[in-house]
């Protein structure tokens, strides 16, 4: 699970190496990954890869940045920002 926008890229990668021996992420790789954007209204584009499982968004305006960075509606879980009680 990545709360960090720096960290989509990177840990796909390794993530892709170490379950497939080197085989390409879309072939190889069984470890599931998934992105929870934290941020409300704007999110830099780093927040979205492609490569992920599941990519929570906290509303419609990051829902389209995902898709327009090639984020599959599919992989899109729009649920709000996750906090707990206070």
């Amino acid at each position: 699970v990545s709360v960090h926008p720096l960290c989509q890229d990177l840990p796909l990668k390794i993530l892709s190496s170490l379950d497939s021996n080197g085989a390409s992420r879309s072939e190889g790789r069984v470890t599931p990954f998934v992105t929870v954007v934290t941020d409300l209204g704007g999110a830099h584009p780093t927040w979205f890869n492609e490569g992920v499982d599941k990519c929570f968004v906290p509303s419609d305006v990051l829902k389209k940045a995902a898709m327009d960075r090639q984020v599959k509606e599919n992989q899109i879980v729009q649920y709000g920002l996750p906090i707990r009680r206070g």
